[in-house]
């Protein structure tokens, strides 16, 4: 889950993308039958376009969602072409965020930040994006040693 590091819209919208980028790059076309705005707007032209036949195949064909979640961060906006760490941002330097953590979360012993509450945002977001009335979701791994 990110959570913006400030309250300034920026960073709000950093935070969405990145949760974009890392989660709705999957369900969105399975569930909505598109990728989410924010990916097609930076990545344009190299993300894979669906014919008709194929989009009709692929949307709403899932049975249930299936979740791994292992941590949070904070998410800031960076422009587009400032120097990010990959591996800090979560293997995703398209998102035009920066990720970082809260000094006072408690961390696992990989050094993964614990904040239960962003678990539970993760799952609201996910409930409200793509009906789990209709897509129940398992949550398949969480956590970290």
């Amino acid at each position: 889950w990110r959570i913006p590091k400030t309250e300034s819209m920026k960073d709000v919208r950093a935070a969405e993308r990145c949760v974009e980028f890392m989660l709705a790059w999957f369900m969105d076309p399975i569930i909505l039958g598109s990728y989410p705005a924010s990916m097609q707007e930076i990545v344009g032209d190299p993300l894979p376009t669906f014919t008709a036949a194929e989009l009709e195949l692929v949307k709403g064909s899932a049975d249930f969602l299936g979740l791994n979640h292992y941590s949070t961060s904070l998410a800031e906006d960076s422009p587009e072409g400032a120097p990010i760490d990959i591996i800090k941002n979560g293997g995703m330097p398209d998102t035009h965020a920066k990720l970082s953590d809260n000094p006072s979360w408690k961390k696992t012993d990989m050094g993964w930040a614990i904040v239960p509450n962003g678990f539970k945002e993760l799952l609201v977001w996910i409930h409200e994006r793509y009906d789990s009335s209709r897509y129940p979701i398992y949550v398949t791994e969480n956590g970290c040693a």
